[in-house]
């Protein structure tokens, strides 16, 4: 189970050209719909909310590994999935 502290990577293509480099953390969301955001924290987006994640279910604060990769997909059309690693699970 994944939750705040998350940090992962992954390459992506986006408007055609190919983002390297890129790593994200899941931090808290103030929106209730969402149970996190992701945060690019390396690389050239670094700083910026990149997406949001889902509940997985309703309340729990942590989420699958299969989830997050179907919010990952939701939020990222076309990761390169090659180069997708969990860094850090949980802090």
């Amino acid at each position: 189970m994944y939750g705040v502290g998350c940090i992962f990577k992954f390459d992506y293509v986006h408007d055609g050209i190919i983002e390297k480099g890129h790593e994200f953390t899941l931090i808290e969301s103030d929106d209730s719909l969402f149970v996190f955001r992701i945060l690019c924290s390396k690389g050239f987006h670094k700083g910026e909310i990149e997406g949001y994640v889902k509940f997985e279910k309703e309340g729990a604060n942590n989420i699958s590994e299969t989830h997050l990769i179907n919010e990952l997909k939701r939020n990222f059309l076309e990761i390169k999935w090659s180069t997708f690693k969990i860094i850090k699970p949980n802090p």
